[in-house]
């Protein structure tokens, strides 16, 4: 169903090392230097004394409590989608962030909030591929916290990129799971919300028409199925005039606009072919097939093989 599927992409984010603090953090460059050490669980525990001190009035004692959680988390729960590691490091780094008048470690606060956000980001994208109807709000869980983070660091900042990505991946993955159950009529409801968030982003992309326009044909294939030798003639002619109404409609529509977008794609001419002998039309049969031999002539076609059912 188009080329939906694509490799997750990793923000390449660098954390710095810990910097150095005031004379008086005692605490806090304590467990500074057991976290460089790599002696996490004394980290933690010399980290709450500095919390629990006069020092949590200093943001840098905040953004180390953040960074050695963030290291808990790389070391001990990297796989793990509900980490109370990687949410207590957000909460420390937030908190820094906010106590951070003078901008002093800003710059740091901000990497490492952003390293978390991108940590999100992949797992939501991870989830998408896998979820089921039980499952289906994890991802959206996951992303919102990629986009709160992402907020906080920088504000007003675009994410239109992976908005876009994020609704295509769900929107694949609920079709995916209709070609499973075809009975399932929400499926091919919620793919179709998520191509309308994708194209809300990015209206010139012409392989979310196409993608709409292939979900409102299988949705005519599949009432063409349900078609047997014990459907009542009056149930025939009414599955079929509706069937043909969703192509028309519906999948022929979304298909033009794809077409319109990326004229002389092989993979939407392919569409228009098949959703137009659906619909019996003979002349637009005719140029559709003549543009599909044009591109195989020119090497730019391989086959004719039908949209993906």
């Amino acid at each position: 169903m188009g080329h939906m599927m694509k490799k997750i992409y990793f923000l390449a984010f660098i954390l710095t090392s810990l910097v150095g603090a005031a004379q008086n953090n005692v605490l806090t460059n304590e467990a500074t230097k057991l976290c460089q050490n790599k002696q996490l669980d004394a980290a933690k525990t010399k980290i709450a004394e500095a919390l629990n001190s006069d020092e949590k009035l200093q943001p840098y004692t905040w953004y180390v409590a953040g960074f050695i959680y963030k290291e808990c988390y790389k070391e001990f729960d990297s796989k793990k989608r509900d980490s109370p590691y990687r949410e207590q490091a957000a909460e420390y780094f937030i908190k820094a962030l906010d106590l951070d008048k003078k901008h002093e470690h800003s710059g740091n606060i901000k990497t490492g909030i952003k390293y978390l956000a991108s940590t999100y980001y992949n797992d939501a994208l991870l989830r998408t591929r896998e979820f089921d109807e039980a499952t289906e709000t994890e991802p959206e869980k996951l992303f919102n916290m990629f986009r709160k983070l992402m907020r906080t660091a920088e504000p007003g900042c675009n994410l239109n990129t992976y908005d876009k990505e994020f609704h295509q991946q769900v929107a694949q993955r609920y079709f995916d799971l209709w070609q499973i159950n075809i009975d399932n009529n929400d499926l091919p409801d919620k793919a179709l919300k998520h191509y309308n968030e994708a194209i809300r982003v990015d209206s010139s992309d012409c392989m979310l028409y196409y993608n709409i326009g292939v979900l409102h044909y299988n949705r005519a294939v599949f009432m063409y199925r349900s078609i047997g030798p014990n459907t009542d003639m009056f149930d025939l002619i009414d599955i079929q005039m509706r069937a043909s109404d969703i192509i028309k409609s519906k999948a022929l529509i979304a298909m033009t606009k794809a077409d319109k977008l990326c004229p002389s794609s092989s993979e939407i001419l392919r569409g228009l072919l098949y959703m137009n002998k659906a619909l019996e039309r003979d002349k637009d049969i005719e140029y559709f097939k003549s543009e599909i031999e044009r591109l195989i002539a020119e090497g730019k076609m391989k086959n004719l093989a039908p949209p993906k059912k």
